[in-house]
């Protein structure tokens, strides 16, 4: 989960619609799909359009500290449904994940907090608008500040959202992550630079093409490359050197009788010791390398290729690296190289973040 662009999220709803904003949090089970799935809930359970959602961040609980780690996030949700029933649907949905209300701030499936309705104040004995706890949460105010600018004003406090991170000594204990793999997390807080191995199964790669035409070559390679400390293998069973047709592109089936092995044969040796990413440009490539094993799909055309990856990938729950290619021939780009590679990964980054 990320925001939908690069810049902090304030467009504004129709006058019909509120801007919400709700916190999600879990540290019992599988805590991301546990988010994801009542993501999916608030998203088709008639609460409103979901217009962005932040990162992922890992925090320590709090209040009752003798439990799991949380996993954290915020969204932004257009509603027109009033406070209270907005607060009653999402009550429905944190019964309906298995939520049951025992010892407060204890251990839960999920939790669903509002935490901002507009620029409203609600001070009712069941609810309170802005959530009168927001500004003392580092898990509420690092993601919160990936929606809203430094400059936003907290409704009843006058305090901006700068002024209020600034004052929890806790922020740097809250770590923003990616989950990956069988409940595996990338921490991007932790000054820790994640090494890639590549391993192209390929005849015809410039720098390493026929070296691992087998799944025995490409197990020992990849056992090579993980005691040289890489923390992600990336498959590829296409070549993209210079002078290739890349228009034509290889036969899907030939590319999967590449790589698909050589996912299994690296699972079986390694199980999940290691993370797998598949490069590749096509979608069910991407779909049949992650049934056999891998974590991620690294897609060098970034969508464009094939029209069906991107809502492959959402169905898959799998981490996307949308990369930008241009097909030999036609490299040059009238408006600068970096006005073009930005235009063109906004435009796919923001169409990912739909699917």
């Amino acid at each position: 989960m990320c925001p939908n662009s690069t810049q902090n999220s304030m467009t504004t709803p129709s006058a019909a619609l509120k801007r919400a904003y709700i916190a999600m949090g879990s540290n019992m089970g599988r805590r991301a799909q546990n988010i994801r799935r009542a993501l999916k809930c608030i998203a088709s359970d008639g609460l409103g359009a979901v217009s962005d959602t932040s990162f992922l961040y890992q925090t320590k609980a709090q209040y009752v500290t003798d439990q799991p780690d949380f996993l954290n996030c915020v969204l932004s949700l257009d509603t027109s449904l009033a406070p209270h029933d907005l607060l009653t649907k999402l009550n429905d949905i944190e019964a309906k994940m298995g939520r049951v209300r025992t010892l407060r701030y204890g251990p839960r499936p999920i939790d669903l907090d509002i935490l901002l309705y507009g620029d409203e104040v609600v001070d009712t004995p069941d609810l309170k608008i802005p959530h009168e706890r927001m500004q003392e949460r580092d898990f509420v105010l690092a993601p919160l500040r990936d929606l809203l600018p430094g400059h936003w004003s907290h409704p009843t406090l006058g305090k901006t959202l700068s002024q209020l991170t600034g004052s929890v000594q806790t922020m740097g204990e809250c770590h923003r992550v990616m989950p990956v793999g069988e409940d595996q997390l990338l921490d991007w807080d932790a000054g820790k630079t994640f090494i890639m191995g590549v391993i192209n199964v390929t005849p015809d790669s410039f720098s390493d093409g026929g070296l691992y035409d087998t799944v025995e070559k490409a197990v020992e390679h990849a056992r090579t490359l993980i005691e040289g400390g890489a923390d992600i293998l990336d498959l590829g069973g296409e070549s993209t050197r210079p002078g290739t047709n890349s228009l034509k592109g290889l036969d899907v089936n030939e590319e999967q009788r590449r790589v698909l092995p050589v996912i299994k044969g690296i699972r079986e040796t390694f199980g999940d010791s290691i993370l797998l990413s598949v490069d590749t440009r096509n979608a069910s490539t991407a779909r049949k390398a992650v049934e056999a094993g891998a974590d991620m799909v690294n897609d060098i055309w970034g969508g464009l290729w094939d029209p069906e990856m991107m809502d492959t990938v959402a169905d898959l729950e799998v981490p996307y690296v949308c990369m930008h290619m241009r097909p030999h021939g036609q490299e040059k780009y009238p408006g600068g190289v970096v006005n073009e590679v930005h235009k063109v990964l906004t435009t796919q980054v923001q169409a990912a973040m739909k699917a």
